[in-house]
């Protein structure tokens, strides 16, 4: 007994000493660092970022620049870094880590474009922002306006209309005008130009905005809602030998809608007109007029079944035969959230319409070469864009040649030819801008258009909803019958001679020629405002004339500075 008693104390004092000794890495596991970060003139750096290499554990100087931080036994490495200045990797060596940061000077002598000419970035001292090619080769867009958005303080970037072509609108630190345009001055290897929908996205080397008054002056009046330069890749090079590069920048996407709207089903959406009715004082007898578009008819036009159907057939019917139109899906396809093909709760008829999704790919390559007397840069852009919605695509294809010459000292010839073809398909998402009413509207339509089939009494065409929202079609209907083709030819030469008499002096002069060829298509259906307002109809459900419409556009231009 007293043997069992001593081996059970023994016990208890060897797992109490095995304990402690588990114990004691744990109390070595981390140890603490402090320190101090500067620039090199001895000034403090407020809001220095100190993280431990190859982890998220980290913290930030104070207002004094001093710093704490507790790091694992193991940390071999401190990663200290700010903006604008060079990112810093500090041996953990001690208890006190003093660090000093360097200025980035790659930052400070990016070179920025002006009216006035180009100036590195230590020398502003206007508001100007950039984005350079870099950035923008990781961007999957269709143009250079879209590249903008969420990349500039400032900068305000949105789509005019759903269209794949679609102006993109820009509005530098917002708009100043009520009645005029708010549209800044786009400038393209140093020409004017309208549009830079048309340019490549992969054709361009910089695009800097200029947006105070200060940085705008030169352009006068026509810069008072900012500037944005573009700047076109080139090859220039301070080689003597002759050199040549081949490159390639290409992507595929998927494209579908994000979120939808939760709308009635069939049967939800019958027992609400049968209640509207009954709130309205409508007998039994309620589905005669103007009830009649919402009940099942035979190919004769009878109802199907008794004369005055009973509410629950017809909620049973809404329930289990009437297929429920999903006009959102149908229009815009499916979210990602929800599968390709459709299942048995849509209409077997449209189950094409239920299944498409968007498709974008870019591809483009280029050769450049030369040495410092002559380069070129030529390139081949190809841009495919399907859109999320029913009857929208988008083509376009850039061919640019940039190419500049040194004959003697002093003297540069240069040149830039682009040119673009661009088809449209589809008149947009919302096409008010076309028939001068919002009647035509797909996101209207998509949303507010009844979600069963409406029948009219000698089954012969589908009628209009006729709701408190406005006579409506369903919104397939309305994009078959208002078909938008359009073609765009975009051809522009510039050209110029400069020559540098003086350190700081140098004459140039610049011709630019542009010529623009447009091809527009239109038919606009029996469903559409345009035909029901061109043949008198009225907003009563009867077809009106099919209205077509062809425009070829010719537009030329010549500008010399």
């Amino acid at each position: 007994m007293k043997l069992n008693k001593k081996l059970t104390c023994v016990m208890r004092c060897f797992f109490a000493l095995a304990m402690l000794f588990a114990a004691l890495p744990g109390f070595a596991q981390t140890k603490r660092i402090s320190g101090v970060i500067t620039d090199t003139t001895g000034e403090t750096v407020i809001s220095a970022s100190i993280v431990v290499k190859g982890t998220t554990i980290g913290t930030v100087s104070d207002f004094d620049g001093n710093y704490v931080l507790d790091v694992p036994a193991d940390a071999k490495t401190l990663e200290v870094s700010f903006i604008g200045m060079q990112t810093k990797e500090v041996p953990i060596t001690g208890s006190v880590i003093n660090v000093v940061l360097a200025e980035d000077n790659k930052v400070l002598e990016e070179v920025v474009v002006t009216g006035y000419g180009s100036t590195k970035k230590r020398d502003l001292v206007t508001s100007v922002a950039s984005v350079g090619a870099e950035q923008l080769k990781d961007i999957p867009v269709t143009s250079a306006s879209e590249a903008l958005q969420g990349k500039l303080a400032g900068v305000q970037v949105t789509a005019s209309d759903g269209a794949a072509d679609a102006e993109i609108n820009i509005r530098v630190r917002g708009g100043t005008s009520i009645t005029q345009s708010n549209e800044p001055l786009y400038i393209v290897d140093g020409f004017p130009v309208s549009s830079i929908s048309d340019i490549a996205p992969s054709d361009i080397q910089s695009m800097d905005v200029l947006k105070d008054a200060a940085a705008t002056a030169i352009y006068g009046a026509q810069g008072a809602n900012g500037v944005i330069i573009i700047t076109t890749k080139d090859s220039d090079t301070d080689s003597d030998k002759m050199t040549f590069h081949i490159d390639y920048t290409g992507y595929v996407g998927w494209k579908r809608m994000a979120k939808k709207y939760d709308m009635m089903s069939a049967r939800d959406f019958a027992l609400m007109q049968y209640e509207y009715a009954y709130l309205k004082g409508k007998s039994k007898d309620w589905f005669s007029t103007p009830f009649d578009p919402y009940v099942a008819r035979n190919d004769d036009g009878t109802i199907k079944g008794d004369d005055v159907t009973p509410i629950s057939q017809v909620l049973d019917y809404y329930s289990n035969e009437a297929k429920y139109y999903d006009w959102q899906r149908a229009t815009f396809g499916p979210t990602w959230g929800e599968g390709l093909h459709s299942g048995n709760d849509y209409d077997p008829d449209r189950e094409g319409y239920y299944e498409h999704q968007g498709f974008t790919s870019n591809h483009s390559i280029s050769l450049s070469g030369g040495n410092k007397n002559a380069n070129f840069n030529l390139s081949y852009s190809r841009i495919d864009d399907k859109g999320i919605m029913y009857g929208s695509d988008y083509a376009r294809n850039n061919i640019s040649f940039k190419a500049k010459f040194k004959p003697v000292k002093d003297l540069t010839i240069g040149m830039t030819t682009r040119f673009s073809n661009t088809q449209t398909v589809g008149p947009g998402a919302n096409v008010s801008d076309d028939s001068g009413s919002s009647s035509d509207s797909r996101v209207r339509n998509a949303v507010a258009y009844t979600p069963i089939k409406l029948f009219a009494k000698d089954s012969s065409q589908d009628l209009e909803d006729e709701s408190s929202f406005g006579n409506m079609y369903d919104p397939i209907t309305t994009i078959d019958h208002n078909y938008k083709w359009k073609k765009d030819n975009k051809w522009t030469l510039s050209g110029y001679i400069s020559y540098k008499f003086a350190k700081h002096f140098t004459i140039k002069t610049e011709l630019n020629f542009e010529t623009r060829n447009r091809d527009t298509q239109r038919l606009y259906g029996p469903t559409t405002y345009l035909s029901r307002r061109g043949d008198g109809a009225t907003f009563s459900g009867k077809p009106g004339m099919n209205n077509a419409q062809v425009i070829d556009q010719r537009d030329q231009k010549l500008r010399n500075t």
